[in-house]
């Protein structure tokens, strides 16, 4: 089992490890500009109440979210998406889905293979 923190990030659900989440900031706690996980435009309809720091390949990022918690996660949950969809997201962090009781599937992210080109 593994310790992730389950997040919603711009309306879309993940998960990410637990150890490199750094600590909470508040709702735009920090001067820097947070980075976007996803490509994507943002859902104005969607409003990301908390940010959180965290670790990242590119050093220490704020990640705007909303219903952060902690969870844990089995092994058996988890599928990696193979390395030819990953190249085709252009997501390189975007490393597989997972099952989690009462969401449903999430998208499961490494922090430590962003690289920090996704700002908002």
């Amino acid at each position: 089992m593994s310790r992730v923190v389950l997040l919603s990030h711009d309306g879309v659900r993940c998960a990410l490890p637990a150890s490199q989440v750094v600590r909470a900031v508040g709702s735009g706690g920090e001067d820097e500009r947070p980075v976007a996980l996803f490509r994507r435009e943002p859902d104005a309809s969607v409003r990301d109440a908390r940010s959180l720091l965290v670790r990242t390949g590119a050093g220490e990022r704020r990640v705007d979210c909303a219903d952060a918690r902690f969870d844990w996660l089995s092994e058996e949950r988890l599928f990696a998406l193979p390395e030819l969809l990953r190249d085709a997201m252009a997501l390189p962090h975007v490393v597989g889905v997972a099952e989690m009781d009462g969401v449903g599937l999430v998208w499961l992210v490494d922090l430590d293979l962003f690289s920090g080109s996704s700002a908002r």
